[in-house]
């Protein structure tokens, strides 16, 4: 082997020698790549197609039985403050507005008593002002607020001469 290779070594000129080996490398290099790399990529791609699939499986494809629904139910309506409370959920409200500074001076109220089902909502609309970031900070107040509250509708107007912004909000809270 030796002398096959010194034959061809004298046969050869030295630059295509060097592009030979250049070539033998790059070529080892892209085996030990498509070995390690791709194959993991390939490892990493299955797993995430599986746990797309089990994301979809649980809350798509595979129905719940009714059992498991209404245990579900059941533990959503806990979470539901009662009728009585929402005289001090809208005294919360209002607290936080006043908290970040704002003005209400009016606001609209329906209470709505579900007809298939014993949860209710009590809709409640009003017009405020003040400050952008006043504004903001209430929003994300009832936004994160630990009663079902639904905002479901919001009107901005732009600032006024003294530099306060017209905001409107119409939320729902869900009750029992």
């Amino acid at each position: 082997m030796t002398g096959l290779f010194l034959s061809i070594k004298r046969s050869v000129q030295p630059l295509t020698l060097f592009l030979f080996v250049v070539s033998a490398a790059l070529i080892a290099a892209n085996v030990v790549f498509m070995l390690t790399v791709i194959d993991h990529q390939k490892s990493l791609i299955a797993s995430l197609e599986e746990r797309i699939d089990g994301l979809r499986g649980s809350s798509i494809g595979k129905a719940k039985s009714p059992e498991r629904a209404a245990v579900g139910v059941a533990a959503f309506k806990k979470t539901l403050p009662e009728r009585e409370a929402i005289s001090k959920i809208l005294g919360e409200i209002f607290g936080m507005a006043r908290g970040n500074g704002l003005k209400i001076d009016s606001g609209d109220y329906k209470p709505e008593t579900g007809k298939d089902t014993d949860i209710s909502r009590y809709t409640f609309s009003f017009p405020m002002e003040g400050g952008y970031a006043q504004l903001k900070r209430f929003i994300y107040g009832l936004e994160s607020s630990k009663y079902p509250i639904v905002i479901e509708d919001i009107s901005l107007t732009g600032a006024k001469e003294g530099g306060d912004i017209s905001l409107k909000v119409k939320a729902t809270i869900y009750f029992m």
